[in-house]
């Protein structure tokens, strides 16, 4: 099925009835980038004080070369983590991916199942976009546009069947169709644009490039939901995006000015958010 505008994105129109892996796709990419550099330098250290030889040959050569060379790993680590951490939005997105791996580990199994058991016999667009929405917080998106696409296919006009469809092809990069999908919802069921679905679309169209409709869905957030960091964010890309940064600067001071809520949950996109406003403030780049 094709899902949009731009190049087509299409799914097998078959869905298979099998439930999401105990061990979905991880996107940890923020945390390996911490870990492995750790673990080879560790490898190195434990190299050089479990095969003294090796030292031993390198200090032939040079002696002060071979101390340097083994206090190298130990010296180096530490380094790494502060120039790691001092990098504002390393943490939140660690906080990010650590968060998404959660809701994957914490998929509801059994309301699967149940799904499952009831589109064998009866295929209802509620049934079929409630289980891709199940696959979505899985992280199995393939699977889940299957069947979105066997909802729409049976007639679904619920507008969250393409706000799950967005979901699915933002996750898997097909931006231009997500943009596409996410407009379909909103333009179904405009209630969508006071809550999460109109920062989604703002997202969306920016990373698709169509910085004048990110600018449009983040100032329609603003105006229903009022300031928001993400909306403010958003706004400020789309604006940074369209050549107008000293309009996209006053975004990000107004972002900055933003108090935290000490009584909320802290959420790890908007602490993202908060600090890739604070390094493009501090360095003049894009948010």
């Amino acid at each position: 099925m094709t899902w949009g505008r731009g190049e087509s994105h299409t799914v097998n129109d078959s869905p298979s009835t099998t439930t999401p892996s105990s061990k979905p796709r991880l996107g940890l990419i923020p945390g390996m980038l911490l870990v492995l550099p750790a673990l080879l330098l560790l490898g190195l250290q434990l190299l050089f004080v479990v095969a003294p030889v090796q030292l031993g040959k390198l200090q032939s050569f040079s002696h002060k070369a071979g101390d340097q060379l083994y206090l190298f790993p130990a010296l180096a680590l530490p380094l790494f983590l502060i120039l790691a951490l001092s990098w504002p939005p390393f943490l939140p997105r660690l906080r990010m991916s650590l968060a998404r791996l959660w809701q994957r580990l914490n998929v509801d199994r059994k309301a699967i199942r149940e799904l499952l058991g009831r589109i064998e016999h009866f295929a209802s667009p509620r049934d079929l976009t409630e289980l891709a929405g199940h696959y979505n917080d899985a992280g199995q998106h393939k699977e889940a546009l299957a069947y979105l696409a066997t909802a729409l296919e049976n007639g679904s006009e619920d507008p969250r069947t393409h706000r799950e469809a967005a979901r699915a092809l933002y996750e898997l990069g097909a931006m231009p169709q997500a943009l596409h999908q996410i407009e379909l919802a909103l333009q179904r069921d405009p209630e969508l644009g006071f809550g999460s679905a109109r920062l989604l679309a703002a997202e969306i169209a920016s990373l698709a490039g169509e910085a004048e409709q990110a600018e449009l869905h983040a100032r329609i957030s603003l105006e229903t939901k009022g300031e928001s960091v993400l909306a403010l964010f958003w706004l400020a890309r789309a604006l940074w995006q369209q050549g107008r940064k000293a309009e996209a600067r006053e975004a990000l001071q107004a972002l900055k000015l933003l108090p935290k809520d000490p009584g909320r949950q802290r959420d790890p996109k908007s602490d993202w958010a908060r600090a890739r406003a604070k390094l493009a403030l501090r360095t003049g780049g894009r948010p």
